[in-house]
């Protein structure tokens, strides 16, 4: 009670003002999402074997895993294979939670134990948090056999030595060889390649041969004049005779051989006497002669 003096003799009470107690709010402890992880175990595996892991994350509040964050399957790695994804409503130490599986498979061919590890993945909740599901590795092995030491007992002998039976195969290298040969002649032939190249064109060589089995001195004529006409490259008569011989030196030293045969040939063929003389051996001599000078021998 509080006592005012007013004046004299005069006093007057007022009331005591108490006051009003501060409250204070707390703020909110946001509980963040818990994660328990069940690796498999972290060695003895093969190519081709599959491998579960198991997740436990305990959700904050009503906070839920969106679906589309949870991982797919498809291939990882050109050596893992995520197969399946699982997600089972469960509770943890009287708090939601989720219990989330994943089955994957490796194809790592390994040549020796090597440490292989699988990628982290992360989950979205509702209520807009992340929650990283960490990493795991395993250790996998090769498949082949433990090699055996080789010793030099276990060699076994040279095998004998047997001669080749190679007389088919000569007798076959041989058949074609002679084929070969044949062939490559033939085409030479036909192509007139050497030896096969036709030489200089010796008309008075033919005219000997053809006299020489001509049966009597007229016919000996007749073959030595085809053989001047050839030579001549067109008929040649008595008249031309010196153009022929000028024309062709190499037969000059038979001139007057060649003039008298023209004009025996003359008688023979176109005299009023039909008696002509035997004169064959003088004819192919001639025949002879020419030949030996076309051949440029004398």
């Amino acid at each position: 009670m509080v006592l005012l003096f007013l004046g004299p003799g005069l006093l007057r009470a007022e009331p005591e003002v108490h006051p009003e107690p501060e409250v204070r709010v707390e703020p909110e402890v946001r509980v963040e999402p818990e994660v328990r992880v069940e690796a498999p175990r972290g060695y003895g595996w093969w190519i081709g074997d599959r491998l579960v892991h198991r997740a436990l994350v305990v959700l904050p509040g009503d906070a839920t895993v969106v679906p589309g964050s949870l991982p797919r399957p498809r291939p990882v790695a050109y050596w893992l294979d995520l197969l399946a994804t699982s997600v089972e409503d469960t509770r943890a130490e009287g708090r939601r939670a989720v219990l989330i599986t994943t089955e994957w498979q490796t194809f790592y061919a390994a040549l020796e134990p090597v440490r292989r590890e699988v990628p982290p993945y992360r989950l979205h909740l509702s209520d807009g948090s992340e929650v990283e599901i960490p990493g795991w590795g395993f250790v996998t092995s090769p498949i082949r056999p433990i090699l055996i030491a080789s010793a030099p007992g276990d060699m076994q002998p040279d095998a004998g030595v047997r001669p080749a039976r190679a007389g088919a195969l000569f007798r076959a290298t041989a058949g074609f060889g002679i084929l070969a040969l044949l062939s490559a002649g033939a085409l030479a032939a036909h192509q007139s390649w050497w030896p096969f190249r036709p030489g200089p064109a010796r008309p008075f060589t033919a005219a000997a041969r053809a006299a020489r089995r001509a049966p009597d001195a007229a016919g000996a004529a007749l073959a030595l004049h085809r053989g001047f006409d050839t030579a001549n490259d067109r008929p040649l008569v008595a008249a031309d005779v010196g153009a022929f011989v000028a024309a062709r030196p190499e037969f000059l030293p038979l001139a007057g051989e060649i003039s008298a045969f023209f004009d025996r040939s003359g008688v023979r063929f176109f005299g009023a006497d039909s008696g002509a003389p035997d004169d064959a051996g003088v004819t192919r001599g001639l025949a002879r002669r020419l030949a030996a000078l076309e051949r440029g021998r004398a």
